[in-house]
């Protein structure tokens, strides 16, 4: 996984570090948007052997997002929280979101990030909805054994939604969420404003 000057820069502006990167494959990579080639930082979704089956790219220079091509749809991580403990796994809404969570000291094998964002509205049966598909596949797979979950979705209306839904995918009595300040959007955006130790302790 290549890690060239200006991914790092681009990470460090949002408080991660490249040693976060790397524990979490993320690289710098140029990556075809439409009909532009773009530099952007890669998040590769591995599998169990430490093959790439998906990937999430984000331009480093502009707001654009692309998923490999007919990807895998699996959780950010999965693989290394799969080989963990599982006693203790915590769930963000992106991968940056993750990066913030190892960032402030949390095993990576304890974060997960869902892989195609929170829902408009919450679902009648998330362990039905297809958008939860994968999230079935690795309750079924030994994700279920997961003593303690944390929810740690976005403070919107989506992230909102998210968090009920893998609450009723992982069990009420399993899981517990954070509550973010009202001048915070997520993971990522705490680490950005109030530092590392800060969003330890939160």
């Amino acid at each position: 996984m290549r890690l060239d000057a200006k991914t790092i820069q681009w990470a460090t502006r949002r408080k991660i570090s490249a040693e976060t990167l790397k524990k979490l494959h993320a690289g710098g990579e140029i990556i075809q948007f439409g009909d532009r080639q773009l530099p952007a930082i890669v998040f590769h979704y591995l599998d169990a052997h430490g093959e790439s089956v998906n990937y999430k790219a984000r331009a480093l220079n502009e707001k654009t997002y692309k998923q490999k091509a007919n990807g895998q749809q699996q959780f950010f991580n999965q693989a290394a929280v799969m080989a963990g403990p599982l006693d203790e796994i915590y769930i963000v809404e992106g991968e940056m979101d993750a990066c913030a969570l190892v960032e402030a000291g949390v095993p990576v094998h304890s974060v997960l990030s869902v892989v195609s964002g929170a829902p408009n509205a919450s679902s009648d049966d998330p362990l039905t909805a297809k958008r939860y598909a994968y999230v079935n596949e690795a309750l079924v797979n030994g994700l279920s054994k997961c003593d303690r979950v944390i929810i740690c979705t976005d403070n919107d209306s989506p992230g909102n939604h998210l968090r009920l839904d893998l609450a009723r995918m992982f069990g009420l009595g399993n899981c517990y969420w954070v509550e973010w300040p009202d001048d915070v959007k997520d993971a990522n955006d705490f680490l950005i404003k109030h530092g590392a130790e800060s969003l330890s302790l939160f």
